[in-house]
């Protein structure tokens, strides 16, 4: 497919036959041997490419301008994005309203308690307890009146995939908590046994799991019913040494206003303040109540290196909806958030041609990119002094072949696509480069994070190591 690139000068240079010592050609053979050699790429389709940031020169690059499914490195189109559009400095703020004044008497407020929902994806339950104690110290004992949220900025998703209930489909909401998960710890002696954190009549558990003394990939079957005040979950199945590694038995909430509102409500109990109302649904007008407490977010760039890091699909979903809003109106949704991206590539310089994007975070298994996109993505980033050491140190660092990387990753274990994009740092010069390696094999055992990529990743670097 032909990518039409409008930029002043291309990115893509005619192969140069020295880069600071390094010879382009001899990566073709070693790679192109290793995709022959190894089985694991039998029937597979490979996109990479490796860029130098300092010449701008392709020093090696393999279907760069096919487009593939690219999994979670879509993230790293994301941040571009919420670059572009609100900055890195860039803060979220969830009002709290009142609507009368304290009675004090007996220190009791006789009205309701307003939450707007502004697309904040960061919100946890440290930040509740913080706006619980300044309700205390304002003298507040007591509320004779309502919890009412509103979630109305944002249209209303479900678990993706539900009555699945893993972490990672949790679904986006104008007003979250905790990434709109329950975190589960696992304790095995004497008996098994699940804390969650928070402890919240929000959600209640029934499991059956067994414990197994291996490194077998094995995520336990979760699933969720909802009723009226309450999830409830089922957790079945065996936990290996690699299921506590990835921490997959964190949970999704069904619905993240009426959890938020729920753990409102018990904290607000936890700092001596009597709650005497009910947990109210409604997209009100806050016009005329006074802003009592403003929940703030830390910068822009932090959410994001939670979201790159942990690979966090919640706030990937979150942030193109919050820039869809912002750009287009209430109610954010997904299809406006895919138009800001659509907008964001064309303004770059991208034909429409060379992507195709279903959604923010990468879940989608129909979303298409081609390795020349995300480079000059990665590149655009590397090029902005304000976003450069921010974006970069966002990424996971890993190290490959004994060099520093800064990387994205990118999994969908059911259909063979893995994914690897980020930074190189050569330790001698302190150059950067830029990669993307992307596979897509739809036949085959399961592609777990690394599968197809690490051989890759360590193949490249080692050749950049011993030039």
């Amino acid at each position: 497919m032909k990518i039409k690139i409008i930029i002043s000068t291309c990115i893509f240079l005619v192969f140069s036959q020295a880069c600071y010592g390094i010879n382009p050609a001899s990566f073709s053979p070693a790679i192109e041997k290793l995709l022959q050699e190894n089985k694991l790429y039998s029937g597979a389709q490979v996109g990479i490419a490796l860029y130098d940031l300092e010449k701008n020169e392709e020093i090696y690059s393999k279907n760069i301008n096919k487009p593939l499914c690219p999994a979670s490195i879509m993230k790293v189109i994301t941040t571009y994005a919420c670059l572009k559009k609100l900055g890195s400095g860039y803060t979220f703020k969830t009002p709290v309203y009142l609507d009368k004044n304290l009675n004090n008497n007996n220190g009791a407020y006789n009205g309701n308690l307003y939450i707007a929902g502004t697309g904040d994806p960061s919100i946890n339950t440290e930040q509740l307890d913080a706006l619980c104690k300044k309700l205390k110290a304002s003298g507040i004992n007591k509320i004779n009146g309502n919890i009412v949220y509103n979630i109305s900025n944002f249209d209303e998703e479900e678990i993706r995939f539900f009555p699945i209930a893993r972490n990672l489909y949790a679904p986006p909401c104008a007003l979250c908590l905790n990434l709109n998960c329950i975190e589960l710890k696992l304790v095995e002696k004497p008996a098994i046994k699940l804390f969650p954190y928070p402890d919240t009549e929000y959600a209640k558990f029934n499991y059956k799991l067994k414990i197994e003394n291996s490194n077998r990939a094995s995520i336990p079957e979760m699933t969720v019913r909802k009723y009226d005040t309450y999830d409830a979950y089922t957790i079945n199945g065996t936990v290996t040494h690699w299921t506590k590694a990835i921490k997959c038995l964190n949970v999704a909430v069904s619905r993240p206003g009426l959890y938020f509102a729920t753990v409102l409500k018990e904290t607000l109990e936890k700092n001596g303040i009597t709650f005497n109302g009910r947990l109210v649904k409604d997209s009100f007008d806050p016009e005329g109540y006074p802003v009592f407490y403003e929940i703030e977010s830390a910068p822009l760039i932090e959410i994001m290196k939670t979201m790159n890091r942990q690979s966090n699909n919640l706030i990937a979903e979150n942030l193109g909806k919050y820039m869809g809003m912002k750009e287009f109106g209430v109610p954010g949704n997904r299809e406006k958030a895919l138009k800001v991206i659509n907008a964001v590539l064309l303004e770059s310089g991208f034909d429409q041609s060379s992507f195709d994007i279903r959604d923010t975070c990468g879940l989608s298994q129909q979303t298409r990119i081609t390795s020349a996109l995300m480079i000059h993505t990665l590149k655009t980033i590397y090029d902005n002094p304000d976003w450069k050491t921010l974006a970069i140190d966002s990424f996971d660092p890993k190290t490959y072949s004994g060099l520093q990387c800064f990387v994205k990753t990118g999994t969908l274990s059911s259909t063979g696509v893995n994914s690897l994009a980020g930074f190189i740092k050569d330790s001698k010069t302190g150059k950067f480069y830029a990669f993307c390696i992307i596979v897509n094999k739809a036949s085959g055992a399961k592609a777990w994070s690394g599968t197809y990529t690490n051989p890759l990743i360590t193949k490249l670097t080692n050749i950049l190591k011993n030039r």
